[in-house]
Parts: C-alpha cells; sequence; structure tokens
C-alpha cells in the first residue's frame, strides 16, 4: 500500500539530515538542494522555531560554501535571529560562524575574523567540537584568501594543537590543514610542507582532503625542477580526481601549467 511523503517539519527534519549527508559526502551542490527542499517544507506550516533555526544554518552554510553571499547573509541573521527566540544555543553559535564568514567574505575582513574569534572563544568555553573546527578552519581560509599567509600560519598552529584532541588532524579539521599546507607551500617553506604532509599521508583517505594535498606537494616539486616527483604526486591526484568536478579541473590544469613554465615550455 502507498503512503503520503512525509510533510511539514517531518519533512523538513529528513530534507535537512539528508542535507547533512550529503554535506559529508563532500556534494555541497546537492546538500544546498536538500536544504533549500527543507526549508521550503516549513513555508506554509507553523513553524518550530528551533527546528526553523536548524535548517536556516544549514541553509547558510550551504549558500556561503556556493558563493550565494547576499542569501547567505539573509538566511544567517535568520537562524541568529530565530535561535536566540527558541534557545537552540548551538545551532545559533554555527549561524553566527557563517555570518561572520560572510562578512569576511563580502570584504569586512576585520569584523569578520573578529566576530569568528568571538565564536571560537564561546566554541571552546561550550567544547562545541564542530563549532572549534569551523572557526580555526574559516578563520586559515579568510586570512589564506586574502593573502595573509602569516596570520594563516600563526591560526594554524593554534588550531593544530587545539583540535589534535579530537582526533585524525586530516580527517577533524581538513580546511584548516589545506590552508596550512598551502602557506607553508607559497612561502617558500617547502620542506616543512613536505614533513606536514608525511606526518598526515596516513589519514589521506579522505578524498578531497588527499587531491588538495597532492597538488601542493606537486607545486612544490614544480617549482624544484622534480619531474619525476611532480609526476609521482600527479598520478596520486588522478586516483582521486573527479572529471566532472570544474574545481578539480581547474586545479589540475593549473598545475600542469605551472610545472610546464618552470620547464620553460611555453
Amino acid at each position: 500500500m502507498l503512503t503520503a511523503p512525509p510533510a511539514g517539519p517531518d519533512r523538513a527534519r529528513l530534507e535537512h539530515e539528508l542535507g547533512e549527508a550529503l554535506w559529508a559526502a563532500g556534494d555541497p551542490a546537492a546538500s544546498l538542494a536538500s536544504y533549500e527542499r527543507s526549508e521550503a517544507a516549513l513555508e506554509t506550516r507553523l513553524r518550530d522555531q528551533a527546528l526553523h533555526a536548524k535548517v536556516l544554518a544549514a541553509l547558510a552554510k550551504g549558500l556561503t560554501v556556493t558563493g550565494q553571499y547576499e542569501r547567505a547573509h539573509a538566511a544567517a541573521e535568520r537562524a541568529v535571529a530565530l535561535a536566540d527566540e527558541s534557545g537552540a544555543i548551538r545551532d545559533g553559535l554555527q549561524a553566527r560562524i557563517t555570518l561572520a564568514t560572510v562578512i569576511a567574505r563580502q570584504g569586512d575582513l576585520e569584523t569578520g575574523a573578529a566576530q569568528l574569534r568571538q565564536c571560537l572563544n564561546e566554541a571552546l568555553a561550550a567544547d562545541a567540537f564542530e563549532a572549534v573546527v569551523r572557526c580555526f578552519g574559516n578563520l586559515t581560509f579568510l586570512y589564506s584568501t586574502s593573502g595573509r599567509l602569516g596570520d594563516v600560519l600563526e591560526i594554524a598552529a593554534e588550531g593544530a594543537q587545539t583540535c589534535r584532541r579530537f582526533g585524525p588532524l586530516l580527517l577533524v579539521a581538513p580546511t584548516l590543514v589545506e590552508n596550512w599546507v598551502h602557506a607553508l607551500v607559497a612561502t617558500g617553506r617547502w620542506d616543512e610542507a613536505e614533513q606536514l604532509a608525511d606526518a598526515l599521508q596516513r589519514q589521506w583517505a579522505a578524498e578531497g582532503m588527499a587531491l588538495a594535498l597532492h597538488l601542493e606537494l606537486a607545486q612544490v616539486a614544480a617549482a624544484r625542477g622534480d619531474h619525476t616527483s611532480f609526476e609521482r604526486q600527479m598520478s596520486g591526484i588522478e586516483r582521486f580526481a573527479h572529471p566532472d568536478d570544474p574545481y578539480t579541473l581547474h586545479d589540475v590544469t593549473a598545475a600542469r601549467a605551472e610545472n610546464l613554465l618552470w620547464r620553460g615550455d611555453a
């Protein structure tokens, strides 16, 4: 016998959980679509404010990762307001982390970074693992994209010391690690970058991070003129790369072009 599909809050919860699973699987576009369906399921119903805050916080995160900053800003502000009203403290903290990140990405780095620091202090006080990791990861990302690599190195070292107690660093704090290795490579600290990557090698089962770390080490090999090492790193990349992923295509193509440039092959 056919049964009616869930609707309202039940549908919202299911779509939210699906979105979280897709996020963990590394599919932000599909995850965002689930978060949007979750939000839509609450639109015409008497809302559970705590649930709505959780859904909006997730939606804001998905919008941020896909570069939709105006929508992310609005969703995060709504999530913060609903979390304050309903007492959903941890969801409110997640929404404020996203809001701070969006503020920085929209051009006000100092304000966004200061707000992230405040969120980090609250997350540490509450021992909120996910929030702590997000704060450190987002701070390193924001400073990296702003070219402030010295700040990246400082925050990454602090974050690594804090986050290691949660588990293998590459698995619990991948954004922090990726930006840490990038900053070491970009500032010419190649030996340190390779040592850090070697220490993390056993944790490279996470495909996305394996790709990121192999790419950074490929850049080092290209700059050193070590073609054999470069090809070895690129071979590792090919085991993880998805040919339909535009980010992967961009990064792999850029690495190969950089290697050719260093070899004098315009």
